[in-house]
Order: C-alpha cells, then sequence, then structure tokens
C-alpha cells in the first residue's frame, strides 16, 4: 500500500511570499506505515541576511485571529537559518541519493520551493526529486477536504505538518493503484 512506505510531510511559516522570503519556522513530520513515525520543528531566527519580509505578509500576520500562532514565533533565543536548515536536512535525510521518500508541501509553488532556495542559499543540497504536492493530491482524488479529529492552533509550522500528514494518510488511503 501506498501509505505503508515513509513520507515527509513539511509547512513553514514565513514573513514574505518569495522563494527569499524569511523563514519563520519549519515543521516536519515523518510519516511510516500509515503512522507517526518522527518530527522536525524549530522556531528561527528573522535575521536573516539575504532573505526578506513583505508588506502584504506582515499584514496578515498582524491580524488579531493569528494572534497565538504569532506569539509562538516571537523570542530571542531561535536558532540560526543555517542550523535550522541543518537540522530539517538531517532529519529529512536530504545527503542519500538512494532516499526516495517524498517531501510533501501544501502547494507545489511555496513551502518546498521557498525551502529549496533556502537550501541552495547555504550551500545545502535539496533533493528536488522528492518533491510532492499536497494539493495536487488532494485534487486527484476528488477536491475533498479532509476534516481533522484534532483541532490544532493554525500557522504553527508543526501543528500545520501534523494536520497536513493526517491529511496525506487519508488521502493516500483513497488513492487505488490498479495492476496490469
Amino acid at each position: 500500500m501506498i501509505a505503508d512506505r515513509a513520507h515527509y510531510v513539511l509547512d513553514i511559516e514565513t514573513l514574505g511570499i518569495r522563494d527569499n522570503a524569511i523563514i519563520a519556522a519549519i515543521g516536519i513530520v515523518r510519516m511510516k506505515d500509515g503512522a507517526r513515525d518522527g518530527r522536525f520543528y524549530t522556531v528561527i531566527d528573522t535575521r536573516q541576511e539575504g532573505r526578506w519580509a513583505d508588506d502584504e505578509t506582515l499584514e496578515w500576520w498582524s491580524n488579531p485571529d493569528r494572534c497565538a500562532a504569532r506569539h509562538e514565533l516571537i523570542g530571542d533565543d531561535h536558532p540560526a537559518l543555517f542550523d535550522a536548515l541543518f537540522g530539517a536536512a538531517a532529519f529529512l535525510n536530504t545527503g542519500d541519493d538512494k532516499e526516495t521518500a517524498p517531501i510533501w508541501g501544501n502547494g507545489s509553488d511555496f513551502d518546498n520551493r521557498i525551502l529549496a532556495h533556502a537550501f541552495r542559499q547555504h550551500g545545502l543540497r535539496w533533493p528536488y526529486w522528492r518533491n510532492s504536492c499536497l494539493r495536487t493530491l488532494r485534487n486527484i482524488v476528488g477536491g475533498e477536504r479532509y476534516q481533522p479529529k484534532i483541532e490544532r492552533i493554525k500557522h504553527i509550522a508543526i501543528n500545520d505538518a501534523m494536520t497536513e500528514a493526517e491529511e496525506l494518510m487519508y488521502l493516500l488511503s483513497r488513492v487505488t493503484v490498479k495492476e496490469t
């Protein structure tokens, strides 16, 4: 079954939407045999050379509905971006050319794209061949939205990654592969 193999689901929180957006947090959940098999989470120091915030995203974060998530990002003791990326690379096993576990982002042009840019910027290798898109899978199986069993505070990267990982397992259970 497709869900039995390893899958990584990632979510990032940023201060922009471009490739070079400041990354404020990374959340990754590893799924294996249909269950959670590990997680990586870090909030990151937002003083990041060569990376930028945009006014629209900063305004989006100022919405009172995002107060709890915004509070999660505040603090002075967060690691530098390189250290966070190095930890994410180790968790994702990006140094192993034989690793094939997909890395799922919620959209094909956001989480994975921005993280890949940051990896390249810091001389780390991003396994582009493992990029996968949860939104595309959702559309393939009919566009049905997953209803999480556990309500989590949205826009906290690890919370969103856990919910998206649950959705991935749900969607994969609906995929049928016909052998010829």
